[in-house]
């Protein structure tokens, strides 16, 4: 279910001080989401995907046993 998936990228502003706030921030559509056969990896089609300073991806759908998974990486 691709909608159980978002992913949101932005820039950094590189300085010689530590850390940065998020610059020109903007979601990338999840298209598609493919579960392996033993269940234990998804594959996502980005059709925006590009090098990017920052990223995050979230993900709230059900596992194979039907318990609620939540995570971000």
């Amino acid at each position: 279910n691709p909608e159980a998936w978002t992913i949101e990228a932005w820039d950094l502003k590189r300085t010689r001080n530590y850390g940065s706030k998020h610059y020109n921030q903007r979601p990338w559509k999840v298209e598609k989401a493919a579960v392996s056969e033993d269940g234990r990896t998804v594959t996502l089609t980005v059709p925006a995907l590009a090098p990017t300073w920052g990223m995050s991806i979230r993900c709230k759908t059900r596992g194979a046993g039907g318990e609620e998974v939540v995570r971000e990486i």
